[in-house]
């Protein structure tokens, strides 16, 4: 008789470990956060899409306050495969996207401007409704009103893709006179808030979207 214990581990449980496994891979970040720097924000920045540049959202977020990063400020970023004709040289650009930065300090001004901003759209929405019932209310502010602005033409408005705004921005999902009169808020990465409903939706990464000039 062999006296000799098996140190084999049974495939039964083999197989579970195996199962484990695949249960907590992930898949790799495509870009990569840079390395936290005390006093920035990052954040990636599209400047074209399928060759195409885009000028028109790089350039709303210069007028936010962001600014491109420079190679050597973020050496940790110099293993991506950097495109090889970038728009912007000694930048960190990837597949269409530029890593920008912001001081930290104005990065948080601004997300307070976007959740004040949404905030008097939602109270815009609600002296809206309360119209609709009451049609003899009068309105306070018609210069803020989202639903009865004083302009409401296509040309007042710039086209942007869903991925282009921050959370808490607002945005129209049309730019056509009469039919841009709900206003939306962005509430995650992929969903966004019928500020009339007050329902979210999900939203493509893609979705064509308008905000006001």
């Amino acid at each position: 008789m062999n006296s000799k214990q098996n140190t084999r581990t049974p495939r039964s449980i083999e197989k579970r470990e195996q199962e484990v496994r695949k249960e907590n891979w992930t898949p790799p970040n495509l870009l990569p956060d840079p390395l936290p720097k005390d006093g920035w924000s990052f954040k990636w920045v599209r400047i074209s899409t399928q060759g195409q540049d885009d000028p028109t959202n790089y350039s709303k977020k210069l007028r936010e306050g962001w600014e491109a990063v420079p190679i050597e400020d973020a050496p940790e970023m110099a293993h991506l495969v950097l495109d090889p004709k970038p728009r912007f040289k000694g930048k960190v650009e990837v597949g269409g996207l530029l890593l920008c930065r912001m001081p930290e300090n104005m990065a948080k001004q601004r997300n307070e401007h976007y959740r004040n901003q949404s905030a008097e759209a939602m109270r815009s929405v609600d002296n809206a409704l309360m119209r609709e019932s009451n049609p003899r209310m009068p309105i306070n502010n018609p210069t803020g009103d989202f639903f009865n602005p004083p302009s409401n033409l296509s040309q007042d408005f710039e086209e942007y893709l869903f991925e282009d705004l921050e959370v808490d921005e607002l945005f129209w999902q049309t730019n056509k006179p009469k039919e841009a009169q709900i206003p939306w808020r962005k509430t995650s990465l992929t969903e966004g808030m019928n500020l009339k409903t007050q329902k979210i939706y999900s939203f493509d990464r893609k979705t064509k979207v308008f905000q006001k000039i």
